[in-house]
């Protein structure tokens, strides 16, 4: 009985050894890299204060990639690590002590350890009460900071009698109970700012600012349209066609701001109001941040609101269906082109007698509802030539880019309809279709080294294997980026963007009909 339990050690031994060793051979330098980015980090963990419960001084860390941990340890017994809702916080922190040389090491859903060094961190004292939020906003033509300070129930501030900040070369100011800061510099960021206040009471409380960064003076201005549709008013930012929007945040608390396929939408606008001096703040899709300052606008005498159109092939003919509000029960329209018919079916306004590769642009349209009250609408721009998309063979490139790209047998059906409605109306280009599927965690949890994710890049964009001198070429670019990145979504990124520029990507998309 030992003797087989011993040939059986053996013969796993012999097998390890061999997958080990077959691993070795056939994974080329970046793998390696990819497996030491994994375990080891050389980037500095910061950490982020809050107060738990009342008084329980609680330290968040912050992590600029994604993560999925489960199990935490950390070098100093003297502190408790959990994790909550996905964050890494630290428990049984001392007040206003000095920490030092603190590390991490996390565990995360598939097994793999993840060392982090936490940047050297002095906790604050017994009376903080929070982060604050900082709005930056233009003020005869300097910008300034206001000040909104956290609630915290169990230490409330009856009433502010004065404040002070840790920077002497900022001016603070109080007055109606808003705190402002002044004179700050354009260009440059702020971090670790914290401000004392003391109440009518004399109670002493003191809380840490969000990092604040003032723009130069010579940031970019952006235009707002502004539109309303049954007096509800808002704004569409003309943000730059190379930002691809993921979040965004406006200067005025009292404005919502969303993100929605690709626009930036103020909301809660108020009617016969003129809105100067706005900061917006947008995140893309590689994390990086834009300021802008928006043009002043108002939503003075405007009664009219902004319509997409869905451009058809129908036989010979090109037809136009206008994207109207679903809730407008259509009984009559006026087009401003009187050499545009139109036609209404179900409840959908339908543009008729179009010229083919003709851009239209600057169309309005009056509809009349089921109640005999008038809408007006100006339909964005569009081209007929849209209609030259070749859909099925669009919708073949999608399937096979989502099955190659993520190892699935198939996709969902509500991605596959936003991407084809997207593509096929030019709303969005081929490139940041790619971009928009390898840029993704499913991506490189699929792939598991710089081989695998340019045969599955060659497979997503050019539907082919690559050929030897291609994929040797481009595994060496992407090992060269990703010595300098040490990021696996940067450098996918980086040798896409570059693989789009090819002849043979371009005549893929051209024959697609669709935007590069």
């Amino acid at each position: 009985m030992k003797k087989n339990f011993l040939k059986l050690l053996i013969v796993l031994a012999v097998c390890l050894s061999t997958n080990v060793g077959a691993d070795i051979n056939t994974n080329n330098y970046a793998s390696a890299q990819e497996i030491q980015a994994i375990s080891t980090h050389s980037d500095n963990l910061n950490i982020k204060f809050f107060v738990h419960e009342g008084d329980i001084i609680v330290g968040q860390l912050i992590f600029t990639d994604k993560y999925d941990f489960v199990k935490a340890e950390v070098s100093d017994d003297s502190i408790i690590v959990d994790i909550v809702d996905g964050q890494v916080e630290l428990y049984e922190l001392k007040p206003e002590t000095d920490y030092k040389n603190i590390s991490v090491t996390l565990t995360d859903s598939s097994g793999k350890d993840h060392t982090f060094k936490i940047n050297d961190f002095k906790t604050p004292n017994k009376n903080f009460i929070g982060y604050s939020k900082v709005s930056v906003n233009l003020h005869e033509g300097d910008f300034i900071a206001r000040v909104d300070l956290p609630q915290n129930p169990s230490k409330p501030i009856e009433q502010i009698k004065s404040v002070e900040i840790s920077d002497d070369s900022i001016v603070v100011d109080l007055a109606d109970g808003v705190i402002t800061l002044y004179n700050l510099k354009n260009d440059t960021t702020y971090s670790n700012l914290t401000i004392n206040i003391i109440d009518n009471n004399n109670n002493s409380f003191n809380s840490k600012l969000n990092t604040i960064y003032v723009p130069s003076k010579e940031i970019k201005s952006l235009d707002v349209k502004v539109s309303s549709y049954k007096n509800n008013y808002s704004g569409e930012i003309l943000i730059p066609e190379d930002i691809t929007p993921i979040s965004a945040e406006i200067s005025d608390k009292n404005l919502l701001i969303d993100t929605v396929d690709g626009d930036v939408t103020i909301l809660e606008l108020k009617p016969e109001t003129t809105y100067t001096n706005l900061i917006v703040t947008i995140t893309d899709d590689k994390n990086q941040k834009h300021i802008f300052k928006l043009n002043t606008f108002s939503t003075l005498n405007k009664n009219f609101s902004y319509a997409d159109a869905e451009v058809v092939k129908n036989g010979d003919n090109v037809n136009v269906k206008i994207l109207l509000p679903e809730d407008l029960k259509i009984s009559n329209a006026k087009i401003s082109d009187p050499n545009i018919k139109f036609e209404i079916n179900q409840n959908q306004l339908i543009l008729l007698n179009l010229k083919p590769n003709t851009l239209y642009n600057d169309l309005k349209i009056i509809v009349q509802d089921n109640e005999n009250k008038l809408h007006n609408f100006v339909i964005n721009e569009f081209s007929t030539s849209m209609a030259n998309v070749n859909l099925e063979k669009l919708s073949s490139y999608i399937e096979n880019a989502y099955k190659k790209a993520f190892d699935r047998d198939e996709i969902d059906k509500d991605g596959f309809d936003f991407w084809m409605e997207q593509l096929s109306s030019h709303k969005i280009g081929a490139r940041d279709f790619i971009l928009n599927l390898l840029n993704t965690n499913e991506f490189l949890e699929v792939s598991k080294n710089s081989s695998d994710k340019i045969t599955r890049i060659y497979a997503v964009m050019f539907n082919r294997t690559p050929d030897p001198e291609g994929l040797k070429y481009w595994i060496n670019e992407y090992n060269k980026d990703f010595r300098k990145t040490n990021s696996q979504k940067a450098s996918v990124t980086n040798v896409v963007t570059e693989m789009t520029n090819s002849e043979e990507f371009k005549n893929i998309i051209s024959e697609l009909g669709i935007a590069y």
